[in-house]
């Protein structure tokens, strides 16, 4: 019965608070960075999560793709203390199959209790836009902090992108590395380098 109050009582915070209502057209913008396990997280301004999502790919990532329980904690305790974000999930392309944008398998899942519902309460669709978008819930109590909700695209509030190195460039990296140790080798050889007596490399000096 607990759960249900809970439930209640976020649904009721979602629908009361002004700083939630849509504000059409709104640009988001970068208002806090933060770095984990190697990937670059960005907190926009208030907006739709399709507004956030243009805003994500225009910073050259996604809304953020959650991997593991480690990564879904972090993230939380770090932007979802005193708000509710977007992140980077959906279903608006099939109802009930939900993809994350950057395209990375839908493995992990953290749904708060009777999540995802499309908008449905005691049985009932409820009379706006269905729900095909994920957001983080807020601390509204310690079993719903940091887990996930289906919401729909009418509400302006805080998203969170992700960004991940290009594979790419590090390719290119490790390959600049690899060939810079291999001439250095080679000069190395060059300049007199004298092999050992059970150096398997060592140069012939005598008959072949």
């Amino acid at each position: 019965m607990r759960s249900i109050e809970t439930i209640a009582v976020a649904c009721v915070a979602f629908a009361l608070s002004p700083s939630l209502s849509a504000r059409a057209g709104a640009v988001p913008v970068v208002i806090e960075t933060d770095t984990y396990g190697g990937h670059t997280y960005y907190l926009l301004s208030p907006s739709t999560w399709l507004e956030a999502e243009d805003a994500a790919v225009g910073l050259g990532g996604h809304l953020v793709t959650i991997e593991d329980a480690s990564e879904n904690a972090w993230l939380a305790a770090r932007f979802a203390v005193h708000q509710n974000v977007w992140i980077g999930f959906s279903d608006a392309a099939v109802e009930g199959t939900f993809t994350w944008a950057s395209g990375a398998p839908f493995a992990y899942q953290n749904w708060a209790p009777g999540e995802p519902n499309d908008g449905m309460y005691n049985g009932c669709q409820q009379p706006c836009l269905s729900e095909d978008y994920g957001v983080m819930y807020q601390n509204y109590s310690p079993s719903l902090f940091g887990t996930w909700n289906d919401l729909g695209n009418d509400y302006a509030i805080n998203g969170v992108v992700e960004t991940v190195p290009e594979p790419s460039s590090l390719a290119l990296l490790g390959l600049g590395a690899a060939t810079l140790i291999r001439r250095r080798r080679r000069a190395s050889v060059g300049a007199g380098y004298t092999a050992g007596p059970c150096d398997r490399n060592q140069p012939r000096t005598g008959p072949a």
